[in-house]
């Protein structure tokens, strides 16, 4: 079973990757967010849920080992496949969830995420006794914004590294949703860490 996965990028579709790593690439599932925030050429390091079905197996690939357990945790719901699962870390940030969770507001879900009623309590049942490992990840920052992808263009622009770039998303505020206003809180972070 594949697990980890370091390479290049070769190819960025909007909901996957191409990775190459030596002679093999390998295509790999993420959320449209992640994938906006890259491009080819650029080093990736993925943990990966391999996943196998009688018509096809496929990868999902997250750039970090709790996102990963969050995903996990989803389609262990009942109704919850790997492809809804990816699509509801599109939509909500981890913080958002884990809210969700604790005030039992599974309409949230269905309404941001498009999901049925049943399908979103049970998701919000059944990721109470999973608090920790939200609280985990949501401490991590580590969900990308719909408009990163505009972000990272305009940082690239001038002349930021991707290494650079894919340090500073993750910690930029969820509150500040215009790219402009991502970009100029960007530039502040990363003129203190090239001041260190």
């Amino acid at each position: 079973m594949f697990a980890y996965l370091q390479g290049t990028i070769r190819v960025v579709e909007e909901n996957a990757v191409i990775v190459l790593t030596e002679f093999l690439g390998f295509r790999v599932f993420v959320t449209t967010s992640y994938a906006q925030s890259l491009r080819v050429g650029d080093k990736v390091e993925l943990y990966l849920h391999h996943a196998v079905s009688e018509q096809q197996q496929s990868l999902y690939g997250f750039p970090t080992y709790n996102l990963l357990r969050v995903f996990e945790l989803l389609i262990r719901m009942p109704g919850v496949g790997p492809k809804s699962a990816l699509l509801i870390l599109n939509k909500v940030s981890i913080s958002e969830m884990r809210h969700a969770v604790i005030t039992q507001d599974p309409l949230y879900l269905h309404r941001v995420c498009g999901l049925g009623k049943k399908t979103a309590e049970r998701i919000v049942v059944g990721l109470r006794d999973t608090i920790d490992i939200l609280d985990a990840v949501s401490e991590q920052k580590t969900s990308y914004t719909s408009v990163d992808g505009d972000v990272t263009e305009a940082l690239r622009g001038l002349g930021y590294s991707p290494e650079e770039i894919r340090s500073t998303l993750p910690v930029l505020p969820r509150h500040l949703q215009r790219v402009e206003e991502r970009v100029a809180e960007a530039l502040k972070l990363l003129s203190k860490t090239s001041k260190a």
